[in-house]
């Protein structure tokens, strides 16, 4: 972060204005270099949030792993596709189990002052 026009700003940001041009509105830097914390502004290019996201890391990650973070396998079977990303059906079935005994223990529970 640096100080410029009075304000806090990314310095990759700055420099990226400062030496080529101003960023389009409603566009990321991506880091070609993979390098988060570089300021050089020959290693960024300007693009959208989504073409930011599919270039980085993360992505790629989240791919490479079989099995949920409970130990459950990421098979076809037991993994839901929503809106791109895995999901897995053993722990949804738990969580909504989980929520289904907490509604059933609040309905039984006695109203306070029938006593």
């Amino acid at each position: 972060m640096v100080r410029w026009a009075g304000r806090d700003r990314p310095a990759h940001r700055v420099v990226y204005e400062y030496f080529i041009v101003d960023i389009p509105e409603g566009l990321d830097l991506d880091h070609l270099c993979r390098v988060r914390r570089c300021v050089n502004p020959w290693h960024v290019e300007p693009v959208t949030r989504q073409v930011n996201i599919v270039r980085g890391d993360a992505p790629k990650l989240q791919r490479g792993k079989t099995h949920c973070p409970h130990g459950h396998p990421y098979n076809d079977v037991n993994t839901i596709v929503y809106r791109g990303r895995r999901f897995c059906r053993e722990c949804k079935r738990s969580r909504q189990r989980e929520l289904m005994r907490k509604k059933r223990g609040i309905a039984r529970a006695v109203p306070l002052g029938t006593h």
